[in-house]
């Protein structure tokens, strides 16, 4: 592990994790962190063992974004000499509304798309969106109406970025907002800006129409998707079977 991202969710994660891809790193994102390491996110999470986040992502260049962003302190420690990216956005305002607006719409699409509504029939589903909730109440608090209360998430972000800043050594700390683009990156990470625009991913929440779903672009949705599909056709083959019995009994 090289580089920690600190940073909470919606303040330019996806922007860094294409850039730092760009610089060569190989990036577990939100993505790759459930979809590989979900066993051991829910062991962590869900049933409070103890973490080994050494074994977890001694092979990653870069963890971005949830779950690792809340256990950076954690994670740090088991690499010490690695660099802390915490990105900040222009004020907790502005992060604040980018944050609500992405999680309402991600609310949203959870209860319109029957997809989603479908695949909770699947053990490896409930794992993910089991640990998914408990990293969000650990942060957060509970509930969807927490989204109302300003002044409490207003609070989760200026705390959260004011314990890195004293926790992260100064030397190894780059407090970032991707709007700087290439050259504070560049020179924290001591290597050439790349002849080529910044990223700029992920604007207005808009991964949740384009990237919702994931479960056909990594290892944990195609899991998913299957055991939906065996629950499923179990479930028919079941109804057939009665409904032939019940037919034949008349």
């Amino acid at each position: 592990m090289k580089i920690i991202c600190a940073g909470l969710s919606k303040t330019g994660t996806k922007s860094l994790t294409q850039a730092l891809r760009t610089l060569g790193y190989t990036v577990y994102d939100a993505t790759e962190s459930y979809s590989y390491l979900i066993q051991q996110w829910h062991d962590i999470v869900v049933n409070k063992k103890s973490p080994n986040f050494w074994s977890m992502y001694s092979d990653v260049d870069a963890v971005v974004d949830t779950p690792g962003n809340h256990f950076y302190r954690e994670i740090f420690e088991a690499f010490p000499d690695a660099k802390v990216i915490l990105t900040v956005r222009d004020s907790e305002d502005v992060w604040l509304k980018s944050f609500v607006n992405h999680m309402k719409r991600y609310y949203r699409y959870c209860v319109t798309r029957p997809l989603w509504q479908a695949v909770r029939v699947s053990p490896t589903h409930q794992m993910v969106y089991n640990v998914m909730i408990k990293v969000w109440e650990l942060k957060y608090g509970s509930g969807a109406t927490l989204l109302e209360n300003e002044a409490t998430l207003k609070k989760v972000y200026r705390e959260h970025n004011r314990e890195v800043r004293e926790t992260i050594p100064a030397n190894q700390l780059l407090v970032y907002n991707v709007r700087e683009g290439w050259g504070p990156l560049c020179d924290f990470l001591e290597c050439d800006k790349p002849n080529k625009a910044f990223p700029h991913l992920n604007i207005g929440g808009e991964i949740i129409d384009t990237h919702l779903p994931f479960y056909v672009v990594n290892e944990v949705g195609r899991t998913i998707v299957k055991e939906t599909v065996l629950i499923f056709s179990v479930l028919v083959v079941l109804v057939a079977i009665v409904a032939y019995y019940f037919l034949n009994a008349i």
